[in-house]
């Protein structure tokens, strides 16, 4: 089965021999290559995307919203900050949310 990371470093010493350091290499190859299926399971990779990702477009949405803000609370000034930097802030919370899912599973249309 699957060894937990604290069995595995549960008996880490450093190899002395030739046959334990070659023991060592092909323990940790084993370790990277389990890693590199379960992150290629996970994130669908080899499976070919089709259409934009539509995620990297909302600059486009979010752009026009400063200019906005500048000419609607014009006389204003006070407010004007604060839709600023509530702007600004739920901008940058929203990118966080969309480039932390990189299975693009937000705009994927569920399967019913």
């Amino acid at each position: 089965g699957r060894a937990t990371s604290a069995a595995i470093m549960a008996d880490v010493r450093p190899a002395s021999t030739p046959e334990e350091k070659a023991a060592a290499r092909a323990k940790w190859a084993k370790i990277a290559d389990e890693m590199e299926l379960e992150m290629s399971e996970s994130t669908g990779r080899g499976r070919a995307r089709s259409g934009p990702n539509w995620k990297f477009f909302t600059p486009i949405i979010w752009a026009p919203v400063f200019p906005v803000i500048r000419l609607t609370l014009a006389n204003r000034p006070t407010a004007r900050l604060r839709t600023f930097i509530g702007a600004i802030v739920v901008a940058n919370i929203h990118a966080f949310w969309l480039l932390n899912d990189p299975n693009g599973e937000l705009f994927t249309p569920r399967q019913t």
